[in-house]
């Protein structure tokens, strides 16, 4: 296990990793309790299946994508949206996280367990507020059952702020 770590640590970033859809699906009951209808998804594109699953369950979905000169960090769409959903690169989650914070949105990040502590992560949720909600398992992103790290979804809207909440993933065969 610690030559795995060691591994991913050394080789090159790799940050585009598919989200499947059965890593959505937790998280559209915390989202059926809000108001919200519109949602910016800054990392997907038409093809994403966060995308696709938000829309499936009724939701007005807004993508953008670097790879189409939409940088998350210098474009925002134009016209209302109510929360940001996106699993960003890890690479730089810290600059993510900040980002949502300082749009003064609502979001959903899906990022690696880790992130839920780090100086500057653990000095930004205690000034904002953040709440977790823990998968039992690992989220398979390559298809190679390959993942050493397990992934939350770090949320912000009134009602998750300071809770963890624990989920099972139901992997769909």
């Amino acid at each position: 296990m610690l030559k795995t770590m060691i591994d991913y640590i050394q080789r090159e970033k790799y940050d585009n990793l598919h989200t499947p859809e059965y890593a959505v699906k937790p998280l559209l009951k915390y989202l059926a309790k809000t108001p919200w209808v519109r949602i910016w998804c800054p990392c997907d594109t038409e093809d994403s299946n966060i995308v696709k699953v938000l829309r499936s369950s009724g939701y007005t979905v807004i993508c953008s994508d670097i790879t189409t000169g939409q940088d998350f960090f210098s474009y925002e769409p134009k016209g209302q949206y109510d929360i940001i959903v996106t699993n960003p690169p890890y690479s730089n989650k810290d600059d993510f996280i900040q980002r949502c914070y300082e749009l003064k949105k609502d979001f959903a990040l899906l990022l690696p367990m880790t992130a839920e502590a780090g100086v500057n992560r653990v000095r930004m949720y205690c000034q904002n507020g953040i709440g977790v909600i823990v998968f039992d398992r690992r989220v398979n992103y390559t298809a190679k059952n390959a993942n050493w790290f397990y992934s939350v979804w770090l949320c912000h809207w009134e009602g998750v702020d300071g809770k963890i909440f624990f989920e099972t993933l139901r992997r769909e065969q």
